[in-house]
């Protein structure tokens, strides 16, 4: 995994002990190409704002064993635990982006 992902131009940033799970960035050009999509903006169904998502799930070589990759989007914004938001007035569109940088393997 590691030597795809700077194969590819994405620097590693992060490692953990159990050697499944790395953490990468790089441009949006070298994610682009390392994963084989098009990162694009898309106008969020419910909030005043944009998001970015690749427009097709990710994509690796066969040999390289990864379960997933995450953090290509940004549709979910993290909130704090304790706040309590109100409900939408408006009922959200169904959005069925890709499972969005963190790479995981077997």
């Amino acid at each position: 995994m590691r030597q795809f992902a700077e194969s590819n131009g994405l620097v590693v940033v992060a490692t953990y002990s159990n050697r499944m799970v790395l953490n990468v960035k790089g441009s949006a050009a070298d994610i682009e190409r390392a994963f084989q999509i098009r990162l694009n903006r898309y106008r969020h169904p419910v909030e005043a704002r944009e998001f970015y998502a690749p427009d097709s799930e990710p994509s690796v070589p066969a040999d390289l064993k990864i379960i997933s990759v995450e953090g290509l989007n940004d549709f979910s914004r993290p909130r704090p635990a304790g706040l309590k938001l109100k409900a939408p007035t408006a009922r959200p569109l169904s959005f069925s982006g890709p499972a969005g940088s963190r790479i995981c393997g077997q």
